[in-house]
């Protein structure tokens, strides 16, 4: 049965105290040497590096990766000729990048 379930006077014996006067002082150091500090473990960090690329691939980023390959694909198919294309894709990419 979940705590939050369980009556006052379960979940006070199954935590071994009282629930007007709580732990002894001898129980808490017993406790506190035996579990330790009552602390969230932090969050596991990401390296910078990957928080940046994760960064390049969602959302309004991943768009303009698509835009500006896009942009690269389409300079391709006019076999060099229009330049726009190409700029506006280098620009994008600087965009996204910096």
């Amino acid at each position: 049965v979940p705590v939050h379930q369980m009556e006052t006077a379960e979940v006070a014996a199954a935590f071994e105290t009282d629930p007007v006067n709580g732990l002894t002082p001898e129980r808490a150091a017993e406790l506190l040497r035996r579990d330790g500090l009552n602390s969230i473990t932090p969050p596991a960090e990401r390296h910078p590096l990957v928080r940046y690329f994760l960064s390049l691939v969602r959302g309004f980023q991943l768009l303009m990766n698509v835009a500006a390959l896009l942009s690269f694909v389409v300079f391709a198919a006019s076999g060099g000729e229009d330049s726009q294309s190409l700029s506006l894709g280098v620009m994008l990419l600087v965009v996204v990048l910096a």
